[in-house]
């Protein structure tokens, strides 16, 4: 539906009379727009031709709201070239600009941006409206004022390289990768809702970062962390033998230390078969539910009875911690057993995906557990401990290992060969092949659901439903 465009006079009947411009594009897009002429009375008003008459600047003023529809209309046709919808927004910015694509702003889309984004975590958006105020103060050493506006016309591939230019006299690679980073999203999200033509950063080499193994315990340090004697947590001092509880329990459950301090006594469920965990994410406000009784033989099970039977005042399942003097504590305690200063307590929750990964080898096992959005983030643990279950997997002595080896080598690059042709990024091959070998004894059906199946034509959220689908039926 195209916009209508009408003038109106004294629309809200206050002298002297405003000539408004209304833009009705249907009911839920109706807009009045001042053009900021009065006039002194009806008689300077012509309705039928919508023009103004009798009046010294009257020419002027046509030519104007002439120039201004003719402007909002020009918005509304490359809005429908670009096939974006024509807001209200869009509307009011037609009204004040000759155009309003490429001319909008960098610093005040990326401020928005960073609103729409409610779920980030404090320290996360701080961060980001630091990357903002940095290239606020490079805008305005660049154009010699402050205050002064960059709009994305002119965020150049010469204005990066400038700005880049600019970073590396103060900041270290990883921080200026950081910066691009945001602003690369930025400038891909406003390409792709049709504001920019042209992202600067196709042809602008970030950084490369190699990535970090992320920090977590191995199991000898879990293993010592358990056996630490009661008595030498006392002499420490007060709140040690929680702690290692607590980071115990986050071990065995992958819970963020946001959640491990509000988890409540009424999170947690008795069934007929044990303990569940169930609360929702503080940082990604997803439910999680999490069958105690099954994690790690139930250590996580037992360590939350003890608490529901010894702390019957407090309703917080662990007892009230303060930040002041947490982490000092949390080094003392690593330092007891072995681990380095530099871990955090986030480490633990590392800890836990390391050791499902190392169990399972299955992400969406790994993805259920520590609640993440993304199967990517699954991935990343199940591709570092893919040696480890090599090295397991060649130490088991399998019945008739000779032939039955052979037959497992075959299927395997029989299915790998399929997965490519079929367009399976290096990941969910890996997937398949790891229950594949799991399960040699349904080589014939991953082999025809493979077949069949063209991973080209699915997004990777698609693509790890059907695999989830498939493995469920195994």
């Amino acid at each position: 539906m195209k916009a209508k465009y009408k003038l109106l006079l004294g629309r809200r009947k206050n002298y002297p009379l405003n000539i408004e411009l209304e833009v009705y594009k249907g009911a839920d897009c109706r807009v009045f727009i001042s053009t900021g002429i009065t006039l002194d009375n009806e008689r300077q008003w012509d309705e039928s031709r919508q023009i103004i008459l009798r009046n010294n600047n009257a020419a002027a003023y046509n030519h104007f709201l002439k120039n201004l529809i003719l402007n909002i209309e020009r918005a509304e046709l490359e809005a429908e070239e670009r096939q974006i919808a024509f807001t209200k927004d869009l509307i009011r910015l037609a009204a004040k600009n000759d155009t309003i694509f490429e001319e909008i702003n960098v610093m005040d889309k990326l401020r928005e941006y960073i609103y729409e984004h409610k779920t980030w975590r404090e320290g996360t958006i701080r961060v980001e409206n630091a990357n903002v105020k940095r290239l606020q103060s490079f805008v305005d050493a660049y154009k010699g004022q402050k205050g002064s506006k960059l709009y994305f016309n002119e965020f150049t591939l010469s204005f990066l390289k400038d700005f880049d230019k600019c970073l590396c006299k103060s900041l270290k690679d990883i921080s200026r990768a950081h910066i691009h980073f945001s602003l690369k999203k930025l400038l891909y999200k406003a390409q792709k809702d049709g504001l920019i033509k042209y992202n600067p950063y196709e042809d602008f080499e970030i950084p490369r970062l190699e990535e970090k193994k992320k920090p977590s315990l191995t199991q000898e340090q879990v293993t010592a962390l358990e056996n630490i004697p009661d008595k030498v947590l006392e002499d420490m001092g007060i709140q040690y033998d929680v702690l290692r509880d607590r980071v115990l329990f986050s071990c065995y459950t992958g819970l963020r230390i946001s959640d491990s301090l509000a988890l409540r006594k009424c999170d947690v469920c008795q069934d007929e078969h044990g303990l569940t965990i169930q609360f929702k994410a503080i940082k990604t406000g997803q439910r999680i539910n999490l069958p105690l009784y099954l994690l790690f033989d139930g250590k996580p099970e037992r360590i939350a009875q003890k608490y529901l039977e010894h702390n019957p005042v407090d309703d917080l399942l662990f007892p009230y911690m303060g930040r002041s003097g947490r982490d000092y504590k949390l080094k003392r305690l690593f330092k007891l057993v072995g681990i380095p200063e530099t871990y955090t307590f986030h480490a633990t929750r590392h800890t836990c995906a390391s050791l499902l990964a190392e169990k399972v080898n299955d992400p969406f096992v790994i993805r259920d557990v520590l609640g993440h959005v993304a199967m990517k983030t699954s991935m990343k643990y199940i591709t570092q401990s893919h040696k480890t279950a090599e090295r397991k997997l060649a130490t088991i002595q399998w019945e008739g290992q000779n032939n039955r080896g052979n037959s497992i080598t075959l299927m395997r690059n029989e299915i790998s060969k399929l997965c490519k042709t079929q367009g399976f990024s290096m990941n969910q091959t890996f997937v398949i092949i790891g229950n594949l070998m799991q399960n040699p004894d349904k080589f014939e059906m991953i082999k025809s659901w493979v077949s069949t199946f063209s991973a080209l034509d699915c997004t990777e959220e698609t693509m790890d439903d059907k695999l989830q689908t498939l493995f469920n039926t195994l």
